[in-house]
């Protein structure tokens, strides 16, 4: 048995899109619902765990599942690039293998959280006081590695095709603005209200949103860039039973 996986950029966007755009729309009406109806104290049970279960900025739940699984698609996809421009090139692109394995930490951090518990150490080192500020202080250190991948990328980008290049930048602006800008917007909410005020809960929605489009985009650009530079690739995956013949050879 021999199973042919075939991903077509747009297509595959597009079905991405489309889920990406039924949590967000189902958070928000979630989170409609519980603030106009007395708040989560007030809220019924099938309303609490709907928001438990559709909650975008949640953990453990629908919404968290989808962005890991796009953040993992997007490293294991700049990984096959990193493998491909190695065998097809004869050299190894660290670039993208870089890349890839920055999008797998992502994957692994969007489920365990690791970046928040880093913020009360990143909080203590800057001198940021207030507990609201100690939960969004890694985003002191995570702008510098921005700014400083951006700088170590750059010539990098020069050299892929125009629209991959533009591509790339748009799809990491989305992503960026809502990871990093709006979770200062964030910490200064919460830093003068409160983590529960309708205001936060607009931001994160933002934020969230912002973070699957970028990744979605990102996606499309590397299937995009498979497709345009390396047209032959076929993922398959061969469940035949192999067996050795009297020779050696490997017959079916």
């Amino acid at each position: 048995m021999e199973l042919k996986i075939c991903l077509y950029p747009k297509q595959t966007a597009i079905l991405l899109l489309v889920g990406a755009l039924f949590l967000i729309f189902t958070s928000a009406m979630v989170d409609l619902i519980i603030a106009v109806t007395g708040g989560k104290e007030n809220a019924s049970l099938l309303m609490s765990d709907l928001s438990t279960l559709f909650d975008i900025h949640g953990e453990a739940n629908l919404s968290s599942l989808f962005a890991t699984t796009l953040l993992a698609t997007a490293g294991i996809l700049l990984l096959l690039i990193s493998t491909f421009v190695q065998q097809n090139e004869k050299k190894i692109s660290y670039q993208w293998l870089i890349l890839g394995v920055i999008f797998i930490y992502l994957s692994v951090d969007e489920t365990a959280r690791i970046h928040e518990k880093l913020s009360a150490g990143s909080a203590k080192l800057f001198n940021m006081e207030g507990a609201a500020f100690a939960a969004f202080a890694w985003v002191i250190p995570g702008s510098i590695f921005v700014v400083l991948l951006a700088l170590i990328y750059s010539r990098f980008l020069m050299k892929l095709p125009r629209k991959t290049a533009l591509l790339f930048v748009v799809s990491g602006a989305m992503f960026i603005t809502g990871a990093v800008v709006i979770e200062i917007a964030e910490g200064i909410v919460v830093n003068r209200y409160s983590f529960d005020t309708p205001i936060f809960r607009v931001l994160t929605q933002i934020e969230e949103s912002l973070e699957l489009f970028g990744v979605i985009a990102f996606i499309y650009t590397l299937l995009d860039y498979l497709a345009q530079q390396i047209p032959d690739v076929n993922l398959t995956l061969d469940l035949r039973k192999k067996q050795l013949g009297d020779a050696g050879e490997v017959v079916e």
